[in-house]
């Protein structure tokens, strides 16, 4: 979401950048991506793979982040053998049960053992999933927070990635363009860094106009994907108003 900020500098570029003709109205705009993720250590441990860097690709599945848990991995073993034994001496407590030569009490007691050795295999291998980060979409690096062979601890930023398939752009308009536009409403937008147009459209509009500065937020797609397009990049769409001034 769009903060006061940087409404304020689109508000200014608006005014720099008036509709160049009463047929045409432009505005301002911002590359976003649809998925920008934070990676945070979730358990305590030293980092024995951080295989990529600043701007790598990698595709989804990709090993981002992996965390030593040798010992947390014995731990299961040993918890799973527990659990085992529990469940077979809880067995064993059913067939005495039935001649009579076991208690319900030591039947009850049992199960028990066996719920609470289930319960606490189920917590390591909860911690277990925690070692290893692995991308959940083809995409590029944007930053790594920490190194291999470091020790990580819980919250602390480890990577940050992002989903280059995925961009959008994020405009701020005039509200009394209200009055012409809506969703599918189809535009350009021109990329200040790398000169790319690219056909696009109105995806979503704002759920509110600012009563300070009269102007709402847009949302658009491409309609084919930018080939040098990266999140951040800024640009300029250009809106053919048929039969309408593009002015307020």
């Amino acid at each position: 979401m769009m903060g006061r900020a940087a409404q304020t500098i689109f508000c200014g570029l608006l005014a720099l950048a008036p509709p160049a003709a009463a047929q045409e109205a432009r505005a301002p705009g911002i590359v976003v991506s649809d998925a920008q993720i934070t990676y945070s250590s979730q358990i305590d441990g030293r980092i024995n793979d951080m295989p990529l860097s600043v701007g790598a690709f990698f595709e989804e599945g990709a090993i981002l982040v992996a965390i030593d848990c040798t010992g947390r991995t014995a731990l299961r073993d040993a918890q799973a053998a527990r659990l085992r034994a529990a469940e077979r001496e809880h067995e064993i407590n059913l067939d005495l049960q039935r001649s009579g030569a076991v208690s319900q009490g030591a039947v009850i007691r049992s199960a028990a053992e066996a719920e609470i050795a289930a319960a606490d295999l189920r917590a390591i291998e909860a911690e277990l999933s925690f070692c290893q980060i692995t991308a959940p979409f083809d995409g590029r690096v944007v930053e790594v927070y920490a190194g291999q062979f470091e020790n990580a601890v819980v919250g602390q930023e480890l990577i940050e990635i992002v989903d280059n398939g995925s961009l959008s752009i994020e405009l701020i308009v005039p509200s009394v363009w209200l009055r012409w536009l809506s969703i599918g409403t189809e535009f350009e937008f021109r990329v200040f860094e790398t000169e790319e147009v690219q056909p696009a459209q109105v995806s979503a509009i704002g759920a509110a106009v600012d009563p300070v500065s009269q102007t709402i937020r847009l949302e658009g797609a491409f309609q084919s994907g930018p080939q040098a397009t990266l999140p951040g990049m800024s640009g300029e769409a250009l809106f053919q108003v048929e039969g309408q001034a593009s002015e307020p």
